[in-house]
């Protein structure tokens, strides 16, 4: 009981991240919707992003769009523990100065302790995968989804937490 409690105060805590995010940053210049990425080549990035969304009935959030992408490319859920593992790659990759990846993480470490050996596993991941840092999102959403993991050395994930 006291596992789910601490579950949901993590979920909270990153279900209000987007607002926060918006609030401190200017709106990035994007020119898909969710639509175009419906129209995108089937198995390309940009389309699995819109088959993820629509599968789980999730909202296009126009600010967060390479969020989105990197979850999908990355094969994290967009969820309490997918968020937070996805900062571990992300910390792994060499995103040192992401003040906004490191909150979620020691946020979700702090106080969801049973992820720590899935996250430095995750973290792992990120250090042998290509810096995603400085990709161009916008060239890469017509592109396969699976050339694309391939190409950066992202590999598959085999551990599950929960």
């Amino acid at each position: 009981m006291l596992f789910s409690l601490r579950k949901k105060f993590v979920a909270k805590g990153i279900d209000f991240a987007p607002t926060l995010i918006s609030f401190l940053h200017k709106e990035r210049k994007w020119n898909y919707t969710l639509e175009d990425y419906r129209q995108m080549p089937s198995k390309s990035l940009g389309y699995e992003v819109a088959n993820y969304l629509d599968e789980r009935n999730f909202d296009f959030i126009y600010n967060s769009h390479h969020h989105d992408i990197r979850h999908i490319l990355l094969d994290y859920e967009m969820d309490t523990e997918g968020e937070i593992r996805m900062q571990a790659f992300m910390v792994g990759n060499n995103w040192r100065w992401n003040y906004k990846g490191w909150l979620a993480l020691i946020f979700g470490m702090v106080f969801l302790p049973e992820l720590w050996s899935v996250l430095v596993a995750d973290w792992k991941r990120g250090q042998v995968a290509q810096r995603i840092s400085k990709i161009d999102w916008k060239s890469l959403l017509k592109e396969d989804l699976s050339i694309l993991r391939e190409k950066f050395g992202i590999q598959t994930r085999f551990i599950t937490a929960f």
